[in-house]
């Protein structure tokens, strides 16, 4: 599907890139798409980004291996159609993200450890099959948001704007209206509130104020042998909650608690390569490094 063309040869890539729309094109090249995929008139996505103006979805596809030595058939390469400098920069600065294969994990991987297990549920366990809803970053809009029906809703956190207790409990009465069997919640850097909270307990307190969901913090769920695993730890950017050096020990054993045999994995980080670069360049850069915090071997499912 994601490489079907149109009677012009057009692929749903192509639109993509056409109009700007970033977040689409990277969807469309994790899932397989074509970047080099020529129309009639042989322009590829590149060709067409560049004539459109849009930059950031160049370097895009530059660094996902965009061929810019292409030529349409008016024997125009993707520089060739850029007006903008800033454009024309990026075909000489941009090179494709070398990936790198590890043999194997930078860290062992620990077997799923019971004693970080929270609840095991056992409902109907015959090989349901759940329908699960993804949410993150509300900021206080939670009211505003249709959000999907579904057997289990993930919100991956910064539910909180402020990060306020009365914030916290108008969330929490939130997910109590909500019809979904599994509501899952992990924090993430506006839950300031919690960082108060004494560390002695400071789990067990947090999930007396979210009364309404499974709160998960460096620990699991196991649904009918679906195991859930959420973390809320960034990189130190703004001062927020939850938050330690890119690259120090502690982020580090963070990361290397994350267990085999997780199936579905939520955090307020990133993974490597997916929006995982921030708008301002001087903040975050890639998070998830595959060299140091590699979770490709846990092999989640989502």
């Amino acid at each position: 599907l994601v490489n079907e063309q149109d009677e012009e040869g057009k692929t749903l890539l192509y639109w993509a890139t056409r109009n700007g729309h970033i977040y689409c094109v990277l969807h469309l090249i994790l899932l397989g798409s074509n970047v080099n995929h020529k129309i009639k008139v042989h322009s590829t996505p590149l060709h067409a980004a560049s004539y459109y103006d849009h930059g950031a979805v160049v370097k895009l596809l530059l660094e996902y291996g965009a061929d810019p030595s292409l030529k349409n058939m008016y024997d125009f390469t993707a520089e060739d159609e850029a007006s903008l400098s800033e454009i024309v920069e990026h075909f000489k600065s941009v090179k494709p993200i070398t990936w790198t294969r590890l043999e194997e994990p930078p860290f062992e991987p620990k077997p799923f450890p019971v004693d970080r297990v929270h609840k095991i549920i056992s409902v109907n366990p015959s090989g349901k099959r759940y329908r699960v809803v993804c949410i993150s970053d509300t900021h206080m809009a939670h009211d505003k948001i249709p959000i999907p029906p579904g057997d289990i809703l993930l919100h991956a956190g910064d539910f909180c704007k402020e990060g306020t207790d009365t914030e916290i409990r108008d969330f929490n009465r939130f997910l109590g209206k909500l019809p979904h069997a599994f509501k899952i919640v992990i924090s993430g850097n506006h839950e300031r509130y919690f960082d108060k909270l004494p560390n002695d307990n400071k789990v067990t307190n947090i999930r007396s104020l979210l009364s309404n969901c499974i709160y998960l913090q460096d620990s699991a769920v196991v649904i009918n042998n679906l195991k859930i695993w959420g973390s809320p730890w960034t990189h130190t950017t703004n001062g927020g909650a939850f938050q330690h050096a890119l690259d120090s020990k502690e982020m580090i054993s963070r990361w290397e608690q994350i267990p085999l045999g997780v199936n579905i994995l939520v955090t307020h980080t990133p993974p490597f390569s997916i929006l995982d670069k921030a708008m301002q360049p001087k903040k975050q850069n890639r998070l998830f490094d595959n060299t140091k915090n590699d979770i490709f071997f846990t092999r989640p499912f989502i």
